[in-house]
């Protein structure tokens, strides 16, 4: 049976990589602030409400007061996922409890209790790739949880990679997220690795195709930009372009929606959504920045990425 090994480590502080929001989303943060002072305003001028025109510009005024949160909620998703300012500093980060029920039949690991979402240790019954970290993906300033993310990993294939096996188990969680362990993201990382990883995520509330479209644009074109200066990995753009068709096809997605990214050995990428193959992509810049945008030293969920860490660090999960 698979022995999970993502316990509660309680508050660990680390080195890392942090993200700062840009200057427009925080503007944004400050906006929507005032719009819920408006509207608190609104209240305590009932009393002053109990004629017709008082009622009626009250309407009016409340109607407002929605439209613009509904705009700035809308907004500052689109600028969260923006890679933007970042730099070094300490951060404190705690890894959430996994409950006893799903410690004991050790089947799947419950993003949070009281929720319904959960990933299997085990992405297929007869498969071995097993799951490496899970978590939520917040959208700044207002902290709202927008999708879950499961990482998966050949499990067989890291402990025979010459590179990875050296890491596995012999680095502390620390090490793994700072940059004591960069040869080891750069061979896990790279398209040529010959390792099958696979990234779930399950929509928390519903977002509209588009703006999923501009949030991954935000954080992996100036990742394509960067491989195509850096790594000598051109064209991502192209392969960028494939990539948002997909949300542009799905359109609404609903709560609950599932889209899996896979990267097979080789590089070539397929894009499921609700288990449908909507696209399969052979670019390794695009494979890169996607690998990167969310296991890179910037990563867009930093609770994932200190899940995987800690379970690097421990040793592999078990198949069987």
């Amino acid at each position: 049976m698979l022995v999970p090994k993502m316990h509660r480590l309680g508050r660990v502080v680390v080195r890392a990589r942090v993200l700062r929001a840009p200057a427009e989303s925080r503007m944004i943060g400050t906006a929507a602030a005032g719009v819920a002072a408006s509207h608190g305003g609104l209240h305590a001028r009932r009393g002053n409400e109990h004629s017709a025109w008082g009622r009626c510009t009250s309407y009016f005024a409340a109607s407002a007061v929605a439209a613009a949160s509904g705009w700035l909620l809308s907004r500052s998703l689109e600028l969260s996922s923006h890679p933007a300012q970042c730099h070094d500093e300490q951060v404190e980060a705690e890894i959430p409890e996994v409950s006893p029920d799903l410690l004991a039949n050790k089947k799947a690991y419950r993003v949070e209790n009281g929720t319904d979402i959960e990933y299997p240790y085990v992405r297929d019954d007869d498969g071995t790739s097993v799951l490496l970290g899970a978590g939520w993906r917040t959208m700044t300033p207002m902290k709202v949880r927008v999708y879950t993310i499961g990482v998966y990993a050949d499990r067989d294939a890291m402990e025979k990679d010459e590179v990875l096996k050296e890491y596995l188990g012999a680095k502390s969680t620390e090490e793994f997220m700072s940059g004591d362990c960069d040869a080891f993201w750069a061979r896990f990382l790279d398209p040529s690795c010959d390792v099958e990883v696979s990234i779930r995520m399950i929509v928390f509330r519903p977002v509209d195709g588009k703006h999923m479209q501009n949030g991954f644009d935000r954080a992996l074109i100036p990742r394509v930009r960067d491989a195509a200066k850096n790594r000598d990995m051109p064209n991502g753009k192209a392969g960028l372009k494939k990539l948002n068709g997909c949300f542009l096809k799905k359109k609404l997605m609903k709560e609950g929606t599932q889209i899996e990214f896979v990267r097979h050995p080789g590089g070539k990428l397929s894009v499921f959504i609700d288990g449908l193959v909507y696209a399969e992509i052979e670019n390794r810049a695009l494979v890169w920045a996607l690998m990167d945008m969310f296991l890179g030293a910037q990563a867009v969920a930093p609770e994932v990425k200190l899940h995987v860490c800690e379970t690097l660090s421990a040793q592999l999960p078990q198949t069987s």
